[in-house]
C-alpha cells in the first residue's frame, strides 16, 4: 500500500513537471484535471480493503471553437486557436465490426466551415487537446498508478475505446489515450458507429417515438416561451438585448448564446463589455441548461422523463450494466456489445458530448441545474468488497456523485444500482427497436421515412421558431438536416 501512495505522489509531481501550457485558459484547464496534495491518500486508504474490478468512463470532448455564428459575428474575432498541441499516440478507428470508419456528413459540413484565423466549426481547439491530454494523465494516475487496475503501458484489449463519429470526439479520446498510455507506438483500436446505430447520445435518428417526444416537449417549451409568463427570464432577455445590441423583439436562443460565450471566454475571446457580469453569466447558463434538459429529460411533473430516458439512453445504460455484471462474474471486464474481444477490458472510454453526460446525470438521479464543462466525465466503478460482494461508486469530475437517495448509500450494492436507479431505463438494442417502431430499412438514409420537424438542440436549438415553417423533407441529406442534433 506505501508503495501505490508513493507512486501516486510520484505521479503528481510528473504531471506537474510534464505539462504543457498555452497561456491562461490551458493554465486553468491544468489545474482542473491535475490531483490536488493529498487526493490519493484519501483514494489509496479509503478503499484499501476493497479491490477494483471495472471502470467505465463517459467524457464530453474538450474546448472547441463555436458551433454557429449566430451571437458573435459583430465582434469578429479570429479563431487562430487550432492546430496541434502535442504528439498523440496513433489510433486506429473503425466500427465495432472491423469495417472502416463510416462517413459523417455534419461533421464534414462543420469541418468545411473554416472561421477567420484558421480553426472548422466545432473543432477542438489546442486548450481541448491539453485537456484531453491532461484527463489521460489523470487517469493513468488513479487507475494504473494508484489502484493498479489498468498497466501502466497498453496492452491489447485492456482497454476498450468507443467515440461518436465527430473529429472533436475521436480527438479527444486520441489525447486521452495519449495521457493514459504516454509513448505508445502500436495503433490502439477505437470503435465509432454510423448515425443510424449510436447509443451514445438521443438518437432520434433511430427512433421515430423519441422524435416525436421530442417534437412535443419541443412545441411546449416554444408555446411557454411565447407566452413569456416568468419575469426573470424576460429580465435577463432584456438584459441580453442591451448588451448585444439586439431588437427589442428579438428572442434570445440562452443555449446558443451559452454555447458562444462559453467558447469565447475559453479561449480568451472577448466579449461585450455589459455580456460579463458573473451573475448574467450564470443566469444564462442556468436557463441554457433548463432549455436542454426539457427537451432530453424532462422533469418529472412532465410524466416523460421515463420514456425519454428510456429511449434516449436506456441502450447504453444496458451495456454498462451488463458489463458490470459480467466483470462480477469473471472478476474481470464484461463482454458488452462487442463480443469476446472486450472480455478483458478493465476500462472502457466512451467519447462523447454534453449530450451523452446530461441525461446519464438525470438517470443517475441528479438535477442537472448547470451545463457541463468542456472534458466533463462521468466514471462509473465497480468495486469488490472482502466478502464478495460488489458495488458501483460513481464520480462526476473526479467527485463522488453519492447515490444516497436512491440507494440509500452514498455506493450502491450492483444489484440494487441496477433495479432501482437505472432500472427503469433499461432497454437492449432488440427491446429499444421495438419501442421506437423502427420500420424502415436500416441501409436507408436516416429519417427517410419519417417526415420531421426541425427539432434542434445544441448550438442550433431554435427556442422560437416560427409557427408555419416547413416541416417536410422529402429524403437523404435534406431529410438528415431536419432531424434532431443534440451533440455540442
Amino acid at each position: 500500500m506505501a508503495a501505490r501512495v508513493a507512486a501516486a505522489r510520484a505521479a503528481r509531481r510528473h504531471l506537474a513537471a510534464s505539462a504543457i501550457g498555452f497561456g491562461t485558459a490551458v493554465a486553468i484547464a491544468k489545474a482542473f484535471m491535475v490531483p490536488q496534495e493529498g487526493a490519493e491518500l484519501d483514494v489509496v486508504e479509503g478503499d484499501q480493503k476493497r479491490e477494483l474490478k471495472l471502470v467505465q468512463v463517459v467524457f464530453r470532448h474538450g474546448a472547441r471553437t463555436p458551433l454557429g455564428q449566430k451571437y458573435w459575428p459583430e465582434l469578429g474575432p479570429k479563431w487562430d486557436v487550432c492546430g496541434t498541441a502535442h504528439e498523440l499516440v496513433p489510433i486506429v478507428v473503425t466500427t465495432e465490426d472491423g469495417q472502416p470508419r463510416p462517413p459523417n456528413p455534419d461533421d464534414v459540413k462543420q469541418i468545411e466551415q473554416r472561421y477567420e484565423g484558421g480553426c472548422s466549426r466545432g473543432e477542438l481547439t489546442l486548450v481541448g487537446q491539453q485537456q484531453a491530454l491532461d484527463f489521460g494523465r489523470w487517469l493513468r494516475w488513479r487507475y494504473a498508478l494508484v489502484h493498479g487496475l489498468l498497466p501502466e503501458t497498453h496492452s491489447e484489449g485492456v482497454v476498450t475505446s468507443r467515440t461518436t463519429n465527430y473529429s472533436r470526439t475521436v480527438a479527444t479520446l486520441q489525447g486521452v489515450l495519449s495521457g493514459l498510455f504516454p509513448g505508445t507506438t502500436v495503433p490502439i483500436p477505437v470503435h465509432t458507429a454510423s448515425e443510424i446505430d449510436e447509443i451514445l447520445y438521443t438518437n432520434v435518428r433511430s427512433c421515430r417515438k423519441l422524435h416525436q417526444l421530442m417534437q412535443t416537449l419541443n412545441r411546449e417549451q416554444r408555446e411557454a416561451l411565447e407566452r413569456g409568463a416568468d419575469p426573470h427570464i424576460e429580465a435577463v432577455q432584456q438584459r441580453v438585448r442591451a448588451a448585444l445590441g439586439l431588437p427589442d423583439d428579438h428572442r434570445v436562443s440562452f443555449v446558443d448564446l451559452h454555447d458562444a460565450m462559453t467558447s469565447m471566454q475559453t479561449h480568451g475571446k472577448p466579449i461585450p463589455e455589459g455580456m460579463r457580469d458573473k451573475q448574467l453569466l450564470a443566469d444564462i447558463d442556468r436557463l441554457a441548461t433548463a432549455r436542454f434538459m426539457h427537451v432530453i429529460a424532462p422533469h418529472p411533473d412532465t410524466g416523460k422523463t421515463q420514456e425519454m430516458l428510456r429511449l434516449g439512453m436506456g441502450v447504453l445504460l444496458e451495456v454498462m450494466v451488463r458489463r458490470m455484471e459480467a466483470a462480477a462474474a469473471r472478476g474481470g471486464g464484461g463482454s458488452g456489445e462487442v463480443g469476446d474481444a472486450a472480455a478483458a477490458s478493465k476500462m472502457f472510454l466512451y467519447s462523447g458530448h454534453d449530450s451523452s453526460l446530461m441525461p446519464l446525470l438525470a438517470a443517475l438521479g441528479k438535477h442537472v441545474v448547470d451545463w457541463p464543462p468542456y472534458l466533463s466525465n462521468l466514471a462509473l466503478e465497480l468495486w469488490q468488497q472482502p466478502n464478495g460482494q460488489h458495488f458501483v461508486k460513481v464520480l462526476y469530475n473526479k467527485e463522488e456523485l453519492p447515490l444516497t437517495e436512491l440507494c440509500g448509500s452514498a455506493t450502491c450494492e450492483l444489484q440494487t444500482f441496477k433495479e432501482k436507479v437505472i432500472g427503469p431505463y433499461l432497454l437492449t438494442k432488440e427491446q429499444h427497436q421495438q419501442e421506437c417502431l423502427l420500420h424502415f430499412l436500416h441501409d436507408q438514409p436516416a429519417g427517410q421515412h419519417t417526415e420531421t420537424e426541425e427539432v434542434q438542440a445544441g448550438s442550433s436549438f431554435q427556442e422560437a421558431a416560427p409557427e408555419g415553417r416547413s416541416s417536410q423533407r422529402s429524403s437523404g441529406e435534406a431529410a438528415q438536416a431536419k432531424v434532431a442534433k443534440y451533440r455540442a
